[in-house]
């Protein structure tokens, strides 16, 4: 007989059922097949959350993100852009100026976070499958739209069959504060709500999707952004995804941040990896 089962039925299954040797046993291997259990659940738990995470973050979130190191925003251009464009690696890439904003809608203010985007982003998103009302469009003709998180349009009562539109605030750059009169200080742009979108609980209540022109309007840039979106080609492994943004920090250097999906989210990226790391 195997020696390891051996002593197991030697202690557990004893003729004197009240020996204490017998009772610690099996209080030890109950112990730890309640432990062994309750580990193969969070485990699957953690799996499962890893799925949805990913699949929510699949059309929103780019594979990656070009932000300056230093600042806000930076001018698309250069020799590390001239390569990147270039590379087959690379199926699409999308211009972004992003920021917090002070938005009124009827009389209803929040802060939210308006991103101003490129009138093709949708395709390059698929957007269309989180659209919860309405239809995905930045412009019906001359017209700006914009689509807003469903959480966000609750709390404000925004909807695409209003004819209201949303007004968007923003402290004008070149102008000082006023403590006296601070509205006279705020710059401000007006789109009307086209969609309600939804793709996790934090991005529905606070997200903003206008035209990229419309939000340089606000912030009074020419050609700026603060970020560049970059999207990979179909096909790519996890580990050609990592070598390949690998190589674009090296090209861009110590002047710009290469962030992968994870990375673009601190505390999302925080938990995955307490996930997998091994404990000690």
């Amino acid at each position: 007989m195997n020696l390891p089962f051996f002593f197991a039925r030697r202690y557990l299954f004893a003729r004197k059922s009240h020996n204490v040797i017998n009772i610690i046993s099996a209080i030890s291997a109950i112990g730890m097949a309640i432990g062994t259990a309750a580990l193969v659940i969070i485990l699957s738990v953690y799996n499962g959350f890893d799925s949805l995470i990913r699949q929510n973050l699949d059309d929103l979130a780019p594979d990656a993100l070009v932000r300056p190191a230093e600042g806000k925003v930076f001018l698309p251009e250069g020799e590390a852009f001239d390569w990147l464009y270039g590379r087959e690696e690379v199926a699409s890439t999308s211009f972004v100026l992003q920021e917090s904003v002070f938005i009124n809608y009827e009389g209803r203010q929040d802060v939210a976070t308006a991103k101003g985007v490129e009138d093709d982003f949708a395709e390059k998103a698929r957007i269309d499958g989180h659209v919860r009302v309405g239809e995905f469009r930045l412009r019906h003709g001359e017209i700006p739209m914009c689509a807003v998180g469903s959480g966000l349009a609750g709390k404000l009562g925004i909807s695409p069959h209003f004819v209201a539109q949303l007004e968007i605030f923003y402290p004008d750059r070149e102008k000082n504060i006023s403590l006296s009169n601070p509205a006279a200080t705020l710059h401000s742009v007006k789109t009307r709500p086209s969609s309600i979108i939804s793709f996790n609980a934090d991005e529905d209540n606070r997200l903003i999707l206008l035209p990229l022109d419309k939000m340089r309007q606000l912030l009074k840039y020419d050609e700026e952004i603060s970020a560049l979106e970059v999207r990979f080609r179909e096909g790519m492994t996890q580990r050609e995804q990592r070598r390949f943004i690998r190589e674009m920090q090296e090209h861009f250097g110590t002047s710009f941040r290469i962030q992968d999906r994870f990375r673009q989210n601190e505390s999302l990226y925080k938990m995955m990896r307490s996930r997998k790391r091994p404990s000690s």
